[in-house]
């Protein structure tokens, strides 16, 4: 079998990260990511194959209110528009908005030339999390847009915020975990 070399650059803590789950396993760390690496492309390619969802990581199915931020096109104003996470995951997100958002014109839109930031709470102790978007689709279903993105740019305490959320199982359990009185033995 033929192989190529390739770089990863990883930041220190997921490099650590990376090293204690491969110590774990028993594998080197050169393995594991090589592993992790080939499921994901095979993955990508049964999706693509079958036409099912193309994200990388799973997502989190919920319910939260948002406000989402939109330039139009020519980017010179922009407008807040309400609307509903209804999935997320580490790399995106799926949202829903009323059909008539933005004068209707959202739904005519190309995927590829919207982008947005979204602002939501998960927790009403902390700052809202800011996410800069790009979507990758728009399905008008009944009277809603749906709308897939993928995140282009956060701040690192929403990234942190939300790696929380979908380590804790979400906002809920996130909350109950926080408020949850030590155990006494």
């Amino acid at each position: 079998m033929k192989t190529t070399d390739y770089t990863y650059k990883t930041s220190d803590q997921t490099g650590r990260r990376l090293e204690r789950a491969a110590e774990e396993m028993g594998i080197a760390a050169q393995e594991l990511l090589e592993g992790i690496v080939d499921q994901y492309l095979y993955y990508r390619d049964l999706s693509k194959i079958h036409g099912s969802d193309q994200r990388a990581f799973n997502r989190m199915h919920l319910s939260i209110p948002a406000m989402v931020y939109i330039m139009d096109i020519s980017g010179t104003h922009g407008k807040y528009q309400a609307a509903t996470i209804r999935d997320i995951s580490h790399k995106g997100l799926g949202i829903s908005c009323k059909a008539s958002a933005f004068g209707g014109s959202l739904g005519n839109r190309d995927a590829d030339t919207l982008n947005f930031e979204i602002f939501f709470a998960i927790d009403e102790e902390k700052f809202p999390l800011r996410f800069s978007c790009k979507a990758k689709r728009i399905d008008p279903i009944g009277d809603e847009l749906h709308v897939g993105a993928i995140f282009e740019m956060t701040d690192p305490a929403s990234n942190d915020m939300l790696r929380c959320l979908l380590e804790q199982g979400g906002p809920v359990e996130m909350l109950l975990k926080k408020n949850a009185e030590p155990r006494v033995s």
